[in-house]
């Protein structure tokens, strides 16, 4: 049987010159939750897409889950505004506002797909070109709660990756990137960068504060990548919802320290840049090379199907 052996892109001998250069230009939007009201959040999307690139130079603009939708919504209301999305062509809006600004944009949506009678609504990210061109569609693979399962299908396919500006870049939702498994399928097939759209609430064990501080870090470094986290803070109190975000988007680098972060503050938007850059990390992850000294002949059981864990009858997402 062959092996596929993978080179770390970090350990690539590069010029001085060449580790000087930065990969990407990403940037990171935190803001309040927009709740169903698609002309309102095609108007910030373009205003960001704006200011990203003429203030910060930015290649790239992350926006957090379901932006286009909001994130809180009934089934219901959900169904509608994934239609409006259809029938008012806002994808196609959204490729100019990228074309206009000559940026690349990942743009968090209700996916709705019918067929016969059957409607099906996936959340869903999809990553537009400075061209217009879209280079990824991925659909959130692991849902989070009774809400969400009720609401969205599950995603079969989290294997997909895009170039952009030669960085080789996949995408993952909220809850995908707490489980190391996708995370690390996407590092075997070469990513670089993963791009992960949150809504994360708080909660009254403040788990979720060390999910954004902690895991998010430890996913990038044990996988050497950069990983760009845009979430919603603060409190958006309406009839459809109540739910109080916990913001601290980050960009993190792959020896897992940041390279700028939001605050969970509760009074202003945040838009954040970072540089990917080799050089940053290239000495510091030369003492853990942890993809080379894996021990893949021990990990069967990881792949063993039968296996699953059951909850409890009386369990409740928190």
């Amino acid at each position: 049987m062959s092996v596929s052996c993978v080179p770390y892109y970090w350990a690539t001998e590069l010029s001085t010159a060449e580790q000087e250069q930065p990969l990407l230009r990403v940037s990171v939007y935190q803001c309040r939750s927009i709740l169903n009201d698609l002309n309102k959040t095609l108007h910030l999307i373009s205003q960001k897409a704006y200011e990203a690139k003429t203030i910060y130079a930015s290649q790239l603009l992350i926006f957090p889950e379901l932006f286009l939708s909001g994130y809180d919504l009934p089934y219901d209301k959900m169904l509608n505004i994934s239609k409006q999305i259809i029938t008012e062509q806002i994808m196609e809006r959204i490729k100019q506002i990228a074309i206009k600004n000559s940026i690349a944009l990942l743009i968090s949506y209700p996916e709705l797909i019918s067929d016969d009678d059957q409607q099906t609504i996936y959340n869903s990210s999809c990553l537009v070109n400075s061209n217009g061109e879209i280079l990824l569609n991925y659909r959130k693979t692991h849902l989070w709660g009774n809400n969400e399962k009720n609401i969205f299908s599950s995603g079969n396919d989290c294997y997909q990756l895009c170039e952009l500006n030669s960085v080789k870049i996949g995408i993952l939702i909220c809850y995908d990137i707490e489980f190391p498994e996708p995370m690390r399928c996407l590092t075997l097939m070469g990513a670089q960068l993963i791009l992960v759209p949150t809504a994360l609430a708080k909660d009254i064990y403040n788990i979720n504060v060390d999910i954004t501080t902690k895991v998010i870090a430890t996913r990038a470094m044990e996988n050497h990548v950069w990983i760009a986290y845009s979430n919603f803070y603060g409190l958006y109190s309406k009839e459809e919802s109540t739910l109080e975000y916990c913001g601290l988007s980050c960009i993190v680098g792959p020896d897992g320290k940041d390279l700028c972060r939001a605050t969970d503050n509760n009074d202003k938007d945040e838009l954040m840049t970072a540089e990917l850059c080799p050089q940053h990390f290239k000495e510091n992850l030369r003492g853990t090379p942890y993809l080379a000294d894996r021990r893949t002949d021990m990990f069967q059981l990881i792949a063993n199907t039968n296996m699953k864990f059951a909850l409890p009858d009386n369990y409740s997402y928190h």
